[in-house]
């Protein structure tokens, strides 16, 4: 029975830290996405060429804990180039989660109109990227602006307190995601057992039980009376009366 109500702690320990592993996980997430987003970015771009022959062009720009990337649909690509050009070439690979990857699978490069596609995504975590935000828009066929955000897709804008739009993602990446959220899981569970290690041993030295701090000194018993946990001065094997 011992060993069952202690198995059954440590599976209340292990859920209650992965709950709280995820919550952090979105709050590194949230706040990470709350900073300012112009300064300290390292801009990579690259490009690929589809299979309709469009080219579509993206930026990866990159720092601790944050990454945009940027992606544009050039149009029609040459025959020169499309011979010269290997099917992709970029000087920084976009990351497995990005949509740079489906451009002319699943999603058109252009309207129905002629305009081009434009798509914004921005992925925030820490150590990984664990939530993403995507917003895609139309640019005039004449001009790289983009003319405006159709939707934004899983996230929403904070414009109130800002001079500019801040993005908060809500779509988890999932492998991002568990990273993280095991890895801040494993932390408060080391944490946890650090402090409940610390607190019996100073409960211990005070003649107090571990459990609910009732006084121990002068008992012989093996539990505590109070509670019924065992008592750490004394050993099952020990007789309950010193006198025998």
């Amino acid at each position: 029975m011992a060993n069952r109500a202690k198995f059954r702690r440590v599976v209340r320990k292990c859920v209650l830290c992965t709950a709280v592993g995820c919550v952090l996980t979105i709050v590194v997430s949230w706040t990470l996405a709350l900073r300012d987003g112009v300064p300290n970015f390292a801009i990579s771009p690259g490009f690929l060429v589809i299979e309709s022959g469009e080219r579509i062009s993206y930026e990866v720009a990159d720092r601790a804990g944050d990454t945009h990337i940027y992606i544009f649909a050039d149009g029609p690509s040459s025959a020169e180039s499309r011979t010269a050009e290997p099917a992709s070439v970029s000087s920084a690979e976009p990351p497995s989660w990005s949509w740079v990857h489906y451009f002319g699978a699943n999603i058109s490069p252009r309207t129905k109109s002629g305009d081009r596609v434009a798509v914004i995504e921005r992925a925030t975590g820490w150590p990984c990227r664990a939530m993403v935000m995507r917003s895609i828009g139309v640019m005039p066929s004449h001009t790289l602006v983009v003319r405006s955000e159709s939707f934004a897709s899983f996230g929403f804008t904070l414009k109130w307190w800002r001079p500019y739009t801040m993005w908060l993602p809500l779509q988890p990446l999932y492998a991002g995601f568990a990273i993280n959220s095991l890895s801040y899981a494993a932390v408060c569970f080391l944490i946890a057992n650090v402090f409940v290690a610390l607190r019996t041993f100073l409960r211990s030295r005070r003649g107090q039980c571990p459990m609910c701090r009732y006084s121990l000194i002068g008992l012989n018993t093996i539990t505590c009376p109070e509670c019924g946990s065992p008592n750490p001065s004394r050993s099952p094997r020990q007789p309950s009366d010193p006198s025998r």
